[in-house]
């Protein structure tokens, strides 16, 4: 009996020997595949690396830090779905890994599934509640979803993490303008910009609140001037530059970018009308009323067009045509058609 119980203990503890030496063997190939991931990860050979993060998973399936790597690379690929597929996985195996959990808000926040990214970096901030770019990125969606002051409240908490962080002063300072405080929204746009000098989106900002906000024409054209330095070809800004160029007077300036918003973006009829009048003011008065007919053209009972062109019509002695303008404002702009009304008398 005891010679029967001694052969089938040493049997079982064969199998268990081979099935342990197995399992380091898997685990040993499978941590060879990471490494040599790893060493293309670190090239950016991102595409190569994730074949091989692939095998170190397939491997051992419990390699935590190998589905990081793959929904890491797949959110970088554009491919978020299959990043979240992977990153669900790491964290069912680690719960608590935060790197995991804030990759897979990304990945939802690239499909605009804006709940569940919110719920992800909430996940993240309670495993790491000073975990800055979650907060970052949750006040960015707030913002999206019109929540000003929950992205005021998550920004804030960015900034007391990490002061140094241009792109939370910039977000904040758009939250701040959406609420109407303006000196608050200059100074953390500002303060983007200190820190990054060269960052075109946070000029704009700041050019945004002095334009539309505080009226303050020179400060905008200075700020959108070094954002279009930075980065040229927004129509929208060259368009603002122009309309405080005619604003401060510096008519040449204006139709110069004007003429660049307009090449831009060629059905742009505030553009031709800003532009018709740099052009009136710079004496240019036909050139002038050819932009305000391609401005009436693209907009039609455009009463600011019409007024303008009815006082071109009137610097070069053609008085019928400014009348035929008024009557036109007269069904469209009463006000306009009184001010060209004297103006004609």
């Amino acid at each position: 009996m005891s010679t029967t119980f001694s052969r089938g203990f040493l049997f079982l503890f064969a199998i268990a020997l081979l099935l342990s030496i197995s399992s380091v063997a898997l685990s040993q190939n499978a941590n060879a595949f990471y490494q040599q991931g790893e060493a293309l990860y670190s090239s950016q050979k991102y595409r190569e690396a994730l074949a091989l993060y692939l095998k170190a998973a397939q491997t051992d399936p419990s390699m935590v830090a190998a589905y990081f790597r793959i929904g890491w690379i797949y959110d970088e690929l554009d491919d978020p779905s299959s990043a979240i597929t992977a990153l669900n996985r790491a964290l069912v195996l680690e719960p608590n890994y935060s790197a995991a959990s804030f990759e897979l808000g990304f990945a939802y926040k690239k499909l605009r599934r804006y709940p569940e990214a919110l719920a992800a970096f909430d996940r993240t901030i309670h495993i790491k509640p000073d975990y800055s770019d979650a907060h970052y990125q949750m006040g960015w969606i707030y913002n999206e979803q019109k929540k000003y002051d929950d992205a005021v409240k998550s920004l804030k908490l960015a900034s007391s993490y990490n002061s140094n962080y241009p792109d939370v002063h910039n977000e904040l300072g758009y939250a701040l303008r959406q609420l109407g405080r303006y000196p608050g929204a200059v100074a953390e746009y500002q303060e983007a910009i200190r820190l990054k000098p060269e960052y075109p989106v946070a000029l704009i900002g700041l050019g945004d609140v002095y334009f539309y906000n505080t009226n303050q024409y020179a400060d905008a054209a200075k700020v959108y001037k070094q954002a279009l330095d930075l980065k040229p070809g927004n129509a929208e800004v060259e368009y603002n530059l122009g309309w405080c160029y005619n604003d401060l007077k510096r008519y040449d300036e204006a139709v110069a970018e004007l003429r660049k918003a307009i090449k831009l973006q060629p059905n742009y009829p505030e553009a031709h009308n800003e532009l018709g009048y740099a052009l009136h003011q710079s004496g240019h008065y036909q050139e002038a009323i050819e932009q305000y007919k391609i401005a009436i053209q693209q907009k039609q009972d455009y009463p600011s067009a019409h007024f303008n062109l009815g006082m071109s019509y009137l610097a070069i002695s053609n008085r019928d045509g400014a009348m035929a303008e008024y009557r036109i404002l007269q069904g469209i702009d009463k006000a306009r058609a009184e001010k060209l009304f004297l103006s004609i008398k």
